[in-house]
């Protein structure tokens, strides 16, 4: 007969590898975002090709930027320190311009058009990344517990396991590769 697995352990089987921390896991996910940005900007590529892409980091995007707002933005906005505050309010700002920019990316047929909102989305995702590795993440992992730490991973994992909809080997961030 066998065993049954316990929920935490179910939950884990869809991750590559466990990361350590939530930085490990977020740096996880910006590594995946990262792989997608020079091919959405490519403007000689063929825009079957990139449109594909944009599917692929769209559906990380989405499931990455969700997790961060509800797991890990709330916690930390929980945290004192004005410039933590200010970076996390700034992620807010950043997520949803790259949300509106999806919606207008997902809404037209105009190559050239999509071109242009794909290119300023990539711009602006990697200012996110970059920014929110330089600055934001440290700031969290210097004002939070081990407990706090360990809590908002789980949670953070729990929750992108569940809302990504499209995961590919390319795309996976901290899931699993499939």
């Amino acid at each position: 007969m066998k065993k049954k697995q316990s929920v935490k352990s179910q939950i884990f089987d869809f991750f590559s590898t466990r990361p350590k921390d939530i930085t490990s896991a977020i740096k996880m996910d910006h590594r995946g975002l990262r792989h997608y940005l020079k091919l959405l900007k490519d403007t000689d590529g063929k825009m079957t090709e990139r449109r594909r892409a944009y599917a692929s980091f769209s559906a990380l995007l989405k499931s990455h930027s969700n997790a961060e707002e509800k797991i890990v933005y709330e916690a930390t906005f929980k945290l004192t320190g004005r410039e933590m505050h200010i970076k996390v309010q700034e992620g807010y700002v950043e997520h949803h311009l790259a949300n509106d920019l999806m919606k207008r990316i997902e809404k037209t047929n105009d190559p050239m058009e999509w071109s242009a909102h794909a290119n300023v989305l990539s711009e602006i995702i990697e200012h996110h990344l970059k920014e929110e590795e330089r600055d934001l993440l440290p700031l969290i992992k210097k004002a939070e517990s081990a407990k706090l730490d360990q809590k908002m991973l789980n949670q953070f994992l729990a929750f992108r396991s569940k809302t990504q909809i499209k995961v590919n080997k390319k795309n996976a961030g901290v899931l699993k590769k499939t």
